[in-house]
C-alpha cells in the first residue's frame, strides 16, 4: 500500500497526518478503521486523517484537539511524503 502522510510536531504534540479520499472521512466507522490500520505504521502516535476538496481546502478527522489545531495550519506547511507499506 502506498499513501501520503507526515509526522508533525506542533504545539508540544507529535502525531501523524494521513491523506485519504473524501469518502473515508465522510463515514466515521470507516475512518476509525482506517486510523486503526495505520497504527502499526505510526506506533504510539495519534493519527489524524486529512482530505482535500477540489479547491485544496483541507478537512480533518481524528483527535478533536489535533484536528482543530490543523485547521490553523496551511496544507502547504504539512510535509506530506509518500510511504510504502507492505501490509501482507
Amino acid at each position: 500500500m502506498k499513501f501520503k502522510g507526515a509526522v508533525l510536531c506542533e504545539q508540544g504534540h507529535t502525531f501523524a497526518v494521513v491523506s485519504v479520499k473524501q469518502d473515508v472521512i465522510d463515514n466515521a466507522a470507516e475512518a476509525d478503521k482506517v486510523i486503526a490500520s495505520f497504527e502499526p505504521i505510526f506506533p504510539g502516535l495519534k493519527i489524524v486523517l486529512m482530505r482535500q476538496d477540489s479547491d485544496g481546502k483541507a478537512f480533518y478527522y481524528g483527535d478533536t484537539e489535533l484536528s482543530k489545531m490543523l485547521t490553523g495550519i496551511s496544507v502547504r506547511a504539512i510535509p506530506l511524503r509518500e510511504y510504502a507499506w507492505d501490509d501482507e
